[in-house]
This record gives C-alpha cells, sequence and structure tokens, in this order.
C-alpha cells in the first residue's frame, strides 16, 4: 500500500475499501463499549504471568483481533480512541480514561494531520 494516511477521512475510507476488496469481507468499526467487552473477554484468554494464550482463540476472537488491528493501521483515531489512554483532567474526575477528541481538537489539532495526509500522499502535479 506505500504511504498511508492515517487522519483524513477521504483517505481512509479508499485504504478501508481496498483493504475489504481484497480480504473479501468488511471490516466493523465498533463502538468503545463493544471493545471494552472484547478486550476483557480476551484478557481473560491471556496469562499475563507465561505471556501466553490460556487457550486456542475462537475464530470470533481471530476475526475481532484482525478487524481491530487492521482498522488500527489505516484510522489513527478509530485506534487512539478505543486502545489509548490518558491522564484524565480533574474536572472529568482524573484518573486514566479513553482519548476522546472535542470538536474543536478536529480543526486545531487533526486538521492539520489530515492536510498533511492528502498533501503527502497526493499523486505528484496535484
Amino acid at each position: 500500500m506505500g504511504a498511508v494516511g492515517m487522519y483524513s477521512a477521504r483517505i481512509i475510507d479508499d485504504h478501508q475499501g481496498r483493504l475489504e476488496k481484497r480480504l473479501g469481507f468488511k471490516l466493523t468499526r465498533y463502538p468503545l463499549d463493544k471493545v471494552e467487552a472484547w478486550v476483557a473477554h480476551l484478557d481473560a484468554a491471556y496469562d499475563q504471568d507465561k505471556h501466553q494464550l490460556r487457550r486456542a482463540l475462537t475464530p470470533e476472537e481471530d476475526r475481532f483481533i484482525l478487524n481491530e488491528t487492521l482498522l488500527s493501521t489505516i484510522d489513527y483515531l478509530y485506534h487512539a480512541e478505543r486502545y489509548h489512554t490518558i491522564e484524565l483532567d480533574a474536572m472529568e474526575g482524573g484518573g486514566l480514561g479513553h482519548l476522546r477528541l472535542w470538536g474543536s481538537h478536529n480543526g486545531g489539532v487533526v486538521g492539520p494531520l489530515v492536510q498533511h495526509d492528502r498533501r503527502s500522499l497526493a499523486p505528484a502535479g496535484e
């Protein structure tokens, strides 16, 4: 695939479409609560002390892991909002929590990254 844009929705959609065509199935964008349930379920199958699985994964578990790995490689925000943790502001109760971007972040933080994606992945001469 070469360079991969991870911020521009248009570029992400294009990459996802090509991946799905190659794989022969649609990738699923799970909401945070479903991802948390899957992570808890999969954590129970993994022995932290021995650094190995307690049992073989089911086809459904393998498919979830593949789905999330692939989406994470093409869509940074999908990954960050589900798997990154940050220290929360005291106004939000403090402690660790999931990254949640506000609308203002899209223009101030994500916007320049989208523009960089588009410039760096545009065909020569555009």
